[in-house]
């Protein structure tokens, strides 16, 4: 595989850095059309955002600068989602579509709160310095779960909507079943597997519903089946494995048996292109959105049929 070397220069941040970028590639058997992007609309401009879910047409999502946006698909309006709480660093955010819950988690407090559709606080986690640094977040709607990663801690908590903790898993380490800043999350609903993105590490494990070591997919590498900053994590309809890596600029594609089948996006500003990719929630019509750090925006897709 051929591989570029692009060079980025991280404005906010005034960072510079190097990043390897492979070329985009398609498979036939994955059919992915690309459907819009939104980085400004209602006088609003969305900064640098990581976390984003959806519940019915609105479309939220978590802006590091320190806003939640709320987008209304239908009218094509963009508008700050106010909460209850003055949220300062937004980072993961988890949808309960049937319950109309949405969960943040906010770097800043180092806390995970809960929010109803008009910005009431519902479950506030973390107080006392429980969690030391949540941001990535998974909703099980029908189990009434919540799952938290903690980047800090090296760790998985998994919570139900009253608060109490149900699990966790997870410290510090290379070997199977440990972490090296873990940073997103994702459950199967057909057989309860638990995805973690362990960035460090370079790879995703997969472990069973109680928490227990299955296997990893991936480690360092810049050839399809590894990475180099895997982030976001989704798994579609069919069971495909979706792994967003930051470095790339691209999503990679995996079978439900954890097989690379092909990726897609690199470095760009154009459609299906990226700059910093970030978090990835895909709904339960394989309707794929992506959020786009350095392009300030979010771009969504529609996964087809084999």
């Amino acid at each position: 595989m051929k591989v570029l070397c692009f060079v980025l220069a991280a404005m906010r941040s005034k960072i510079f850095f190097i990043i390897l970028v492979p070329l985009v590639a398609f498979a036939e058997n994955v059919k992915l059309k690309f459907l819009y992007s939104v980085s400004h609309a209602s006088g609003l401009e969305i900064g640098k955002p990581y976390g984003i879910c959806a519940i019915e047409d609105r479309v939220y999502i978590a802006d590091t600068d320190g806003v939640v946006f709320v987008y209304k698909e239908k009218k094509k309006n963009l508008d700050v989602f106010e909460t209850e709480v003055n949220l300062k660093e937004p980072l993961g955010i988890a949808c309960f579509p049937k319950k109309k819950i949405i969960c943040i988690s906010d770097g800043f407090y180092n806390r995970v709160f809960c929010f109803d559709k008009d910005g009431d606080l519902v479950l506030s986690l973390g107080k006392g310095s429980k969690l030391k640094k949540p941001r990535g977040l998974y909703g099980d709607d029908e189990k009434k779960l919540l799952y938290v990663v903690d980047t800090g801690l090296h760790k998985v908590f998994i919570f139900n909507l009253d608060g109490k903790l149900v699990r966790s898993f997870g410290e510090r380490g290379t070997t199977s079943g440990k972490f090296n800043y873990p940073t997103n999350i994702w459950v199967d609903k057909k057989n309860g597997y638990i995805l973690v993105s362990d960035t460090m590490n370079y790879r995703v494990q997969i472990f069973d519903s109680n928490g227990n070591f299955i296997k990893y997919i991936g480690g360092p590498g810049d050839t399809l089946g590894y990475f180099a900053r895997p982030k976001g994590i989704a798994v579609d309809s069919k069971g495909r494995i979706f792994v967003v890596d930051a470095a790339f600029n691209n999503v990679q594609i995996f079978d439900p048996q954890g097989k690379p089948i092909t990726y897609f996006g690199k470095s760009g500003d154009k459609e299906g292109e990226f700059v910093l990719p970030a978090g990835i929630y895909i709904d339960e019509k394989d309707k794929v959105y992506i959020t786009d750090q350095l392009n300030s925006r979010f771009q969504v897709f529609q996964l087809g049929g084999e």
